[in-house]
């Protein structure tokens, strides 16, 4: 087939993970072999889906929404779902629209005689309002062989905006069916992106019936993001937690469809980052919903640093496997099987625990409490000060202190100690990106510090942990490897202890770099600025 059946509407829908990223994607003057045809094209769209109560036109497999850009059009799309490769094939009629006046008034046009047919003489009402804010791209030949649409879209009830989601969108047009395809194949390489698996159209009736989406992750509003120095304490914390959440969530349902190493890793990130941000601002919330979010968040988190631990032994059984001989290479493939079997008995435990009532629970809590204005706002006496520049200069000092603290056993310290500091590390760098928009520019240098002490000290730590469980995994008393397999796993381990050994030698002069004189210079600048 060379082109879409006129009538047709060939698409298919990304999730978007980075919104800078695709943004640049769409600046870019080429997708694959296809050319940009004309600039980026900004517009507003505002869709009002429209059903009887009984939901008769849904029941016989038609969508319809009138679409404000300026002028108002009747859309009918008959509801398909996509296929394996991510791609939708909708019949599609349109015609004008005169909303405020009966249909049968409307210009004549073939969607208005569908509608008036599937309506079957009932008065439609509106169940749903959908905004999006779309930035649109043509690309190939002459009018365009397709077009690419970045949509931040909205669920609105009444005039307020209720969640919030971002779309890319590719649309045939006049492309043939293999320069669709090769465009999809380009996007489906970034990792930016996620094929989406719920339509617009039953993600914003989700959202605006129930709250959450079909696979029971909360729904958020938009999050304004915004913050001063002289705003409350707990609603600062309560507007970063939201950010984290909805960043959480992005993650977690794109790991429930593909589950990458990198898709974990992110998700995990994200995790950490929340959880992070309930011990940055925990002096302000009080409860049992606070702990039992800490308690839960814990939970979850141990579940995904099973299986990241394993994608960061896999990472290292392939990177060593590059330089071996044959006879330890047979030895290292057999690992590396063993691993992963243990990295999908992990996963399934995840996932399940992803669909899970528990789960649900825990993100639907969190999702009500950074939507609680003043909920669980821990009491103080005798009165003190709750505004972020009173109590953000403390804070960062006080995590400052922690690592000044480390001088006298440095470099004495055991692997185990040196994790510690690792927390520690982290978690001041944490506090000071959660609250870059009020500090001054001095806080990139100190970052910078804290990044490089970091990066030896996870060095250590994820080759210390690999080395560990290839230790166990050979101590093990069901471990059954063939004749000499041991032996070549004993030696990979052994490179891994090499490893923890060149990045411990590391860390003092990452520590002195943040925590010497210089730094402590940094620091007190940095507060002095708040």
């Amino acid at each position: 087939m060379s082109a879409r059946v006129p009538g047709d509407e060939v698409e298919a829908k990304y999730d978007v993970l980075d919104r800078v990223a695709a943004r640049s994607l769409l600046a870019a003057q080429a997708l694959g072999s296809l050319h940009a045809t004309g600039p980026v094209v900004r517009v507003r769209l505002v869709d009002r889906y429209l059903d009887t109560t009984d939901a008769r036109l849904r029941a016989a497999g038609w969508a319809a929404r009138i679409r404000t850009a300026g002028e108002s059009r009747i859309q009918l799309k008959a509801l398909a779902a996509a296929d394996e490769a991510g791609i939708a094939r909708r019949r599609e009629i349109e015609g004008e629209a005169r909303p405020g006046l009966p249909i049968d008034s409307w210009p004549e046009s073939d969607a208005r005689t569908k509608l008036l047919e599937l309506l079957a003489g009932d008065e439609p009402v509106e169940v749903l309002v959908l905004r999006q804010d779309r930035l649109t791209r043509s690309y190939g030949g002459g009018r365009g062989a397709l077009e690419v649409s970045l949509d931040r879209l909205e669920t609105l009830v009444g005039e307020r905006p209720v969640a919030r989601r971002l779309v890319l969108e590719v649309e045939q047009q006049r492309a043939s069916m293999a320069e669709f395809r090769a465009a999809l194949a380009v996007l489906d390489g970034l990792g930016f992106l996620a094929a989406a698996r719920v339509t617009k159209l039953a993600w914003g009736m989700a959202v605006a019936t129930r709250g959450i989406g079909d696979d029971g992750l909360p729904a958020l509003p938009p999050v304004d993001g915004v913050f001063r120095v002289d705003d409350p304490t707990p609603e600062v914390g309560r507007m970063i937690l939201a950010n984290q959440l909805t960043t959480m969530i992005d993650r977690e349902r794109v790991v429930r469809t593909t589950a990458s190493a990198e898709d974990i890793r992110r998700l995990r990130v994200a995790t950490r980052r929340a959880r992070a941000a309930m011990r940055a601002f925990e002096g302000s919330y009080v409860g049992l919903r606070p702990d039992r979010l800490r308690r839960g968040l814990r939970r979850f988190a141990r579940l995904l640093n099973e299986v990241r631990n394993l994608d960061v032994l896999i990472g290292h059984v392939d990177a060593y496997r590059e330089d071996l001989e044959p006879s330890d290479r047979a030895a290292i493939d057999h690992l590396r099987s063993t691993l992963e079997e243990r990295r999908a008995e992990a996963l399934a435990t995840l996932l399940a625990d992803c669909a899970s009532k528990r789960h649900q629970r825990l993100m639907a809590s969190f999702a009500d409490f950074v939507q609680s204005p003043a909920g669980d706002v821990a009491p103080v006496w005798p009165p003190r000060a709750r505004r972020l520049s009173d109590e953000l200069g403390g804070w960062i000092w006080t995590g400052f202190e922690g690592l000044v603290g480390w001088r006298p056993i440095l470099e004495t310290a055991d692997l185990e100690a040196l994790h510690e500091l690792r927390l520690e590390a982290k978690r001041l760098r944490d506090l000071l990106q959660f609250t870059a928009p009020v500090l001054g520019p001095g806080a990139s240098a100190v970052n910078g510090g804290l990044a490089d002490l970091q990066d030896a000290l996870g060095a250590m730590n994820d080759a210390l942990v690999a080395s560990r469980w290839l230790r166990s995994y050979l101590a093990a008393p069901t471990t059954r490897l063939p004749a000499g397999h041991g032996a070549a796993i004993d030696r990979f381990a052994g490179t891994l202890e090499d490893r923890i050994a060149v990045a411990r030698a590391l860390v003092p002069a990452a520590w002195r770099r943040v925590a010497g004189a210089t730094g402590r210079r940094r620091i007190a600048r940095l507060i002095g600025e708040i």
